[in-house]
């Protein structure tokens, strides 16, 4: 099956409800999904729009060996800098799912072209950094 024809037929996956108890995120339900497997492994597909539409190759791609394929994304928003409210949902996540993987996916930002001009003071190099070493 294409990656387009996902949107008509459906995800691969389920409702994720878990995650909107102890994150207390809501919006976008259509961008979370859960799959289980028969392997030991809990994976994370999360980024933006780009990561939900992958979700659904990653998942052939592992053929079922994973425990759990947990998506969580949100659409025009990357995780590592988009608001500390992402932030704060996504180190929610990790702390509570403690993944084995953790797949990142997001398209190219105008603000990722932008030079630095000073890297102490640049926000999107320093939420992005701070979030990294959380899930590292």
């Amino acid at each position: 099956m294409k990656e387009a024809e996902y949107h008509v037929y459906g995800m691969p996956c389920e409702k994720d409800k878990d995650t909107e108890i102890y994150t207390n995120y809501t919006a976008f339900p259509d961008y979370r999904c859960i799959a289980k497997g028969n392997g030991t492994a809990s994976v994370i597909l999360m980024g933006d729009s780009i990561a939900c539409r992958a979700y659904a190759l990653v998942h052939d791609i592992f053929k079922g060996r994973y425990r759990n394929l947990r998506l969580f994304s949100r659409p025009s928003c990357p995780f590592l800098w988009c608001s500390r409210e992402m932030s704060e949902i996504i180190r929610k996540l990790v702390q509570r799912e403690k993944p084995d993987v953790i797949l990142y996916m997001q398209r190219t930002y105008f603000r990722f072209n932008a030079p630095i001009i000073e890297l102490d003071t640049d926000f999107v190099y320093k939420q992005s950094q701070s979030n990294i070493e959380f899930i590292r």
